[in-house]
């Protein structure tokens, strides 16, 4: 990223998604969030000082068909997508996070992850239950085999984990969701501009990031000399 901004955490017109930060930021899941994302996102795609997009989540959840179209965004776009979780990313927070790039998939030591089925209810005639039962039914299996695809498990180990759990809340702390593939770093980088070469432990320093552009334009940082 050529530039910093900075973010104005609190402030009064800080809404579900930020357009004018370096980042995307997520907490709602709803017709209004996705719109935000949409312009925020394809701004970002055609921003060519954007060599990675960053999506910082923190978030109860919401509907699955804004996460949905999210994740489409994510997964059709020509630029790497970095997601990054703080303190929680649970049901659609916790799928979007799922869904970025391979390798840049993080989340802060203490942040709480959850997965569950689609939920939802309906009203009305007998047949009109039973459609809504099996719409909502045909969605779930969409999303968890998407869950199961972006962490490289099969659909039967996902449902075999949610049978296990008897079907309830699937609550995950950063480091079993780093075990399950959800997720590849339990850190917060604070500059992400390529994939990271090692797992990384502690946030980057600014010193190293340096280093790693210098390498990056083919450099080498000159040695202060002792007199």
């Amino acid at each position: 990223m050529s530039h910093q901004k900075v973010s104005r955490f609190g402030h009064p017109d800080f809404a579900s998604v930020r357009q004018e930060d370096d980042f995307i930021w997520v907490n709602e899941f709803n017709e209004e969030s996705l719109l935000q994302f949409y312009r925020a996102f394809t701004e970002k795609e055609l921003d060519d000082s954007n060599r990675v997009i960053v999506v910082v989540i923190s978030s109860y959840g919401g509907e699955v068909s804004s996460l949905m179209a999210m994740r489409d965004l994510i997964k059709s776009s020509p630029k790497p997508v970095a997601t990054l979780a703080l303190g929680k990313a649970m049901s659609a927070g916790a799928c979007l996070l799922a869904a970025g790039t391979k390798g840049l998939r993080f989340a802060s030591p203490d942040t709480l992850l959850m997965i569950h089925e689609v939920s939802g209810g309906a009203m009305g005639k007998t047949a009109d239950v039973v459609e809504s039962a099996q719409v909502m039914g045909e969605l779930n299996l969409k999303l968890l085999n998407n869950l199961a695809a972006d962490c490289g498990l099969s659909m039967e180990d996902i449902e075999n984990q949610l049978r296990s759990k008897k079907n309830v809340d699937w609550t995950l702390t950063a480091q079993a969701a780093k075990k399950l593939g959800l997720i590849d770093h339990v850190a917060i980088p604070r500059h992400i501009t390529r994939m990271p070469e090692k797992e990384l432990s502690n946030p980057p320093t600014w010193t190293e990031m340096e280093s790693v552009e210098l390498k990056r334009l083919g450099l080498t940082k000159k040695k202060k000399t002792r007199k």
